[in-house]
């Protein structure tokens, strides 16, 4: 356990339509990235609780990042793959 990141589990990885992600302890998450391999983002949303289904249906196949930033200023970074349905 790294108390200077968030943690948090997703899933299913590989998904082809929504990455469901669930925040483990007593962190509040603000916001959440999804960045590709350039660092460019992807989606950007404001958070209000901490089990979040994500909709990744227009995303191409391929790796990206998902980043959750805390209100508490931590901030985690997991990878995921998108494929085709």
């Amino acid at each position: 356990n790294n108390s200077s990141e968030l943690q948090f589990s997703i899933y299913p990885n590989p998904t082809s339509d929504y990455l469901m992600v669930n925040v483990r302890g007593n962190s509040k998450i603000k916001e959440l990235r999804v960045t590709n391999l350039n660092g460019q983002i992807i989606k950007e949303n404001s958070i209000e609780n901490n089990i979040i289904q994500l909709d990744v249906n227009d995303l191409k196949s391929g790796i990206y990042f998902i980043q959750l930033f805390g209100k508490d200023g931590l901030v985690s970074t997991s990878k995921f793959f998108k494929i085709w349905s």
